[in-house]
């Protein structure tokens, strides 16, 4: 409902007396004036409804979280967080146990190159160059020293590395590669061991520590 303007009551009612009886000039102008002077109640709404807009954006701004809203969404944190964290664990470890299987496989290959070279150069004793680096035999294949089954495999070893190298020796102790970063080392690891005569290399995965 639009609010009673100044002036509108005493416009009507002049306008009333100037339906009926003589119209004088003076009345025409009077009234003119009054419809002139009186403000637009259009215009006045428009402002009302600002202010009004105004007052609640101010509200909805400086409205801060309810402890309910808080409650909901520390609730739904937790449970993702319990669904997520074991994922993403077993993807961590699953992510080892194919490391430790990628390099079995290389060291097995690495062994059967060896032997091929040993072959092709009538060089049962040894050594063979492979990619540059030289590589100690043991019964045509790599022994379990650094510079055996180490050298073909050129993996990458150390504190920085993919894992830790413990060289072995002879046909009796097997050189092993532990998984850096895994929960026991010991564990999630590649071992090799040098053939005796006539027979082939052992190679080995151990995934429990993984």
């Amino acid at each position: 409902m639009l609010p009673t303007l100044p002036g509108v009551t005493e416009l009507t009612a002049r306008c009333k007396s100037l339906g009926g009886g003589e119209k004088r000039p003076q009345d025409r102008v009077e009234a003119a004036d009054f419809l002139n002077q009186a403000p637009d109640p259009a215009a006045i709404n428009i402002k009302a409804l600002r202010r009004r807009g105004a007052k609640q954006m101010n509200r909805s701004e400086s409205r801060g979280f309810t402890l309910i809203e808080l409650v909901v969404v520390i609730t739904i944190l937790g449970i993702l967080a319990a669904f997520a964290i074991p994922k993403f664990v077993a993807l961590d470890s699953q992510a080892r146990i194919a490391t430790i299987s990628g390099l079995a496989g290389s060291v097995k290959s690495a062994a059967s190159l060896a032997r091929g070279l040993s072959m092709a150069t009538s060089n049962a004793a040894g050594p063979v160059v492979m990619e540059g680096a030289t590589v100690t035999l043991l019964n045509s294949y790599p022994d379990a020293s650094a510079t055996g089954i180490a050298s073909a495999v050129n993996s990458n070893n150390g504190a920085g590395g993919d894992f830790t190298f413990t060289a072995g020796s002879g046909s009796t102790t097997a050189a092993t590669w532990s998984k850096n970063g895994a929960p026991t080392p010991a564990g999630c690891a590649v071992s090799y061991t040098a053939p005796a005569a006539g027979f082939t290399p052992t190679v080995v995965t151990t995934t429990t520590g993984c």
